[in-house]
């Protein structure tokens, strides 16, 4: 449930903002990726890990084609995604390894944060809608592994 409404409010940031096409498909995506979690079902479990690896794959392209960013958040959006996909993989695949991956999507995600405080550039950032997702999913992701 939580993970719903931070979707909802990282996609009317992003929506908001009116800058990047990109990363509104980002946003939108994984949106609703995680909204169709709402719904219990097997198949849509499935359909919505899928659509998160694409997104995975859609914010490795955005960090590397992306050309208003600075190399800080080229370095963190392209590693989350990267993380991300070995995250779902490691997932559905019942690799070990999986606590140190979510820990590993956990930090970036803190250290993202800090990074936009720090710079003082929240307001700013197109880019904030999709990683506020990435980071409520970081974030529950960790606690259902430790659990």
């Amino acid at each position: 449930m939580v993970i719903s409404i931070l979707s909802i409010l990282g996609l009317a940031y992003s929506w908001k903002d009116g800058k990047g096409k990109f990363q509104k498909v980002i946003t939108t995506l994984l949106a609703i990726s995680f909204l169709i979690l709402l719904f219990n079902s097997k198949e849509l479990r499935i359909s919505s890990t899928l659509l998160q690896l694409l997104v995975s794959f859609f914010c490795v392209i955005f960090s590397f084609r992306a050309k208003r960013i600075n190399g800080l958040d080229r370095f963190l959006i392209g590693g989350f995604g990267i993380t991300s996909i070995f995250t779902n993989i490691f997932r559905v695949m019942h690799y070990p390894y999986q606590f140190e991956l979510s820990f590993l999507l956990l930090l970036i995600s803190v250290i993202y944060l800090f990074s936009r405080v720090y710079l003082k550039d929240i307001k700013g950032s197109a880019h904030l809608g999709f990683m506020l997702i990435w980071g409520s999913y970081a974030i529950l992701n960790f606690v259902d592994i430790v659990n």
